[in-house]
């Protein structure tokens, strides 16, 4: 009978940590990746944001003039915790769905890739262009700022929208080589898994922008406090 007792109360357990192997197998399963695309996405980032740091260099007088008063009143906005609010939040997001609303739109259109590519370099290059004026302005102390303002948040949701691109692109020369063959495609099984990543992606940036909105402030606020900005 202890022995009895003993399995029935290991029973749940195991039967949450089969139900949990078993989702995460198939979170597994949905969130696959093409390498080759993830890779040329990496790079492609990495060439926006260069060209992005670069561009600031080109600049002329009068432009960085502006762009420091821009950044001088960012920091001002932060001090005063003027910056991080439920109204930002929802901007964010808002202007968060946009971008990969477009993206999943575009995957199941056979010209999207050429548009798609063009709207993740150009977020890559504004990047770019950030850092190089944290930089610019505040030297060593600016880059301190500019990671604690991409990092963790900006480099996650560069991630997820790598993972999106991803099937996005894959989708679109799937399609375009079987409307080329004329091959049969299974287009309902695919459509639901590709929603599966769109929804997943969304969950994540909508917890990024969360971040960005009410804890990424305080922490600049309290960073600039430290370093006498």
């Amino acid at each position: 009978m202890e022995n009895i007792g003993i399995f029935l109360n290991r029973v749940p357990y195991n039967l949450v940590g089969d139900n949990m192997k078993k989702n995460w197998d198939k979170l597994k399963q949905t969130v696959t990746v093409n390498k080759k695309v993830v890779y040329f996405l990496v790079g492609l980032a990495i060439i926006g944001i260069a060209l992005g740091t670069f561009y600031t260099i080109l600049l002329q007088d009068a432009d960085k003039t502006l762009i420091r008063e821009y950044m001088n009143e960012f920091i001002i906005n932060i001090k005063q915790h003027k910056i991080g609010s439920f109204r930002s939040y929802i901007q964010t997001t808002f202007q968060t769905f946009l971008f990969l609303g477009g993206i999943w739109l575009l995957g199941i259109s056979v010209i999207g890739v050429p548009i798609m590519l063009f709207l993740y370099f150009s977020k890559m290059f504004v990047i770019g262009f950030s850092i190089s004026n944290f930089i610019l302005n505040w030297k060593m102390k600016g880059c301190l700022l500019s990671f604690l303002y991409y990092f963790p948040h900006g480099v996650i949701t560069i991630c997820i929208y790598i993972v999106l691109l991803n099937y996005a692109i894959t989708l679109s020369l799937k399609l375009v080589d079987c409307f080329v063959k004329k091959k049969a495609i299974d287009f309902k099984y695919i459509l639901y898994k590709y929603l599966w990543v769109f929804l997943i992606c969304v969950v994540g940036c909508l917890l990024m922008n969360a971040y960005e909105a009410f804890i990424l402030p305080e922490v600049l606020s309290k960073v600039l406090e430290i370093l006498g900005i």
